[in-house]
């Protein structure tokens, strides 16, 4: 099949992860791929060994320019199927997709309800063939808010990752006191994700807890406020952004996620491909990943008071954390395969090619 996978983000997180992985992915198994992206982004960097890159979504929605550039891309490429990751991929590439008479599958990454009226369902009843969500509850989300959309239209296809990058990591080097234990975040510091429910826990978890340390590893708008809150705060570690996700995975002894919502967090997958354990909280799809009392502590959103009895809990008990690293290393390889992922994806676009290979 040719693929095309449309991804307009200019800035790097998860979504542009499964870019990556989908792009290398079905390269391996023999498909041809490419990438339409923001131009000058770091996808466009990690993607000029893997695939044809299209530096060609910029405007605004619905923009003639860019519309225009995507189906000119789109029949050089002489594409036969598309992908979209982010909702403005839909205002472009979709509908010049539409137009050429190419299927569409839209993914949504987070657990977000469609807006009513023509509008939306224009861009989400019209234009594609099938949605595919990460998650049942981004599944279910999506259909109570969409009444127009048949629940055949929309499959769940759970991230895959590949363990092999955390079992060969080395740990950073943090120099921390030999014992140590590290509570680990990794991820933007944006509100939506919990961050400042964590700084304030964090100073209460800081004086029950004298060997923990927190590590904090990410970039984003809060970042300021959380400084403020933590101010003082004994043991915290800044590290920016960093793209060495296996070697952070690898310092840390429990990662925490305090998010509002979600989708399926990559973090997620990666602290437990790790034997990392986990605290999280209970939004979205996140539980479906790590389950309570198995691979994680998981707590309400927004409930400071729970948020610290979970990470003290598990910051306080090496037994737990052992026993939750081997269940998350068990679960990951046994429901979030790479090979699962994209035998899926092939199987979706497949159901879409189908009725036009038969024409």
């Amino acid at each position: 099949m040719r693929i095309v996978l449309s991804n307009s983000s200019s800035r790097w997180g998860g979504v542009h992860k499964v870019t990556d992985i989908l792009a290398r992915g079905l390269q391996e198994r023999g498909h041809e791929v490419i990438v339409f992206g923001y131009p000058g982004g770091m996808l466009e960097e990690r993607m000029q060994p893997v695939a044809p890159f299209e530096p060609i979504l910029k405007g605004m929605d619905f923009h003639p320019a860019a519309v225009w550039r995507a189906a000119s891309a789109l029949r050089r490429h002489r594409a036969e199927v598309v992908l979209t990751l982010m909702r403005k991929d839909t205002t472009t590439t979709a509908l010049a997709a539409k137009a050429l008479g190419i299927p569409v599958v839209v993914r949504h990454a987070n657990q977000q309800r469609l807006g009513r009226g023509p509008y939306w369902r224009f861009l989400y009843g019209t234009l594609p063939a099938m949605h595919v969500t990460n998650a049942e509850a981004t599944r279910d989300t999506l259909l109570d808010s969409a009444k127009w959309l048949a629940p055949e239209q929309v499959k769940v296809i759970y991230n895959g990752v590949d363990p092999a990058p955390f079992e060969s990591a080395e740990p950073l080097e943090l120099g921390l006191p030999g014992k140590a234990v590290v509570l680990g975040y990794a991820g933007s510091f944006e509100r939506r994700k919990g961050v400042l429910d964590l700084a304030r826990a964090w100073c209460r978890v800081a004086d029950a807890r004298p060997e923990a340390h927190l590590v904090l590893a990410g970039k984003g708008k809060m970042e300021e406020e959380m400084r403020a809150i933590l101010g003082d705060a004994p043991r915290v570690h800044w590290l920016g952004y960093r793209s060495d996700v296996p070697r952070f995975i690898c310092s840390i002894d429990v990662l925490v996620l305090p998010s509002h919502v979600e989708g399926a967090p990559n973090i997620v997958l990666e602290a437990m491909c790790g034997g990392v354990a986990i605290v999280a909280t209970e939004v979205s799809g996140t539980p479906e990943l790590a389950r309570d009392g198995i691979e994680a502590r998981l707590v309400p959103a927004r409930d400071e008071d729970r948020l610290v009895k979970g990470l003290i809990e598990v910051l306080s008990n090496g037994s737990m954390r052992e026993e939750m690293g081997l269940a998350g290393r068990k679960r990951v390889r046994e429901k979030f395969t790479l090979a699962e992922m994209l035998r899926a994806y092939e199987e979706a676009f497949l159901a879409e090619l189908a009725p036009k290979t038969h024409k």
